[in-house]
């Protein structure tokens, strides 16, 4: 936790965060994915005054108004390694 907080340190308390999913059509896996990176950053002290959450349930208007007013975009990434 404490490499964690060190790397985001410059993240300002009440600050507005979106998060972009990985899976648009996994909205299940999308919930869980965004309790849990809030429940981490709550762990170490930083806290939001919003949080959004950006998959198909949000249209593409909803999208641009959410990410112009964020100060933060989190692009949650998966990689997929093909054994």
């Amino acid at each position: 936790m404490d490499l964690l907080k060190n790397k985001l340190h410059h993240i300002k308390d009440n600050s507005i965060i979106t998060f972009i999913a990985s899976d648009f059509d996994n909205t299940e896996k999308t919930d869980t994915n965004k309790k849990l990176l809030i429940d981490a950053f709550n762990n170490i002290g930083i806290n939001f005054k919003c949080e959004y959450l950006v998959d198909k349930r949000v249209s593409k208007d909803e999208a641009k108004e959410l990410l112009n007013k964020s100060d933060i975009v989190f692009l949650w990434v998966e990689i997929l390694i093909k054994k």
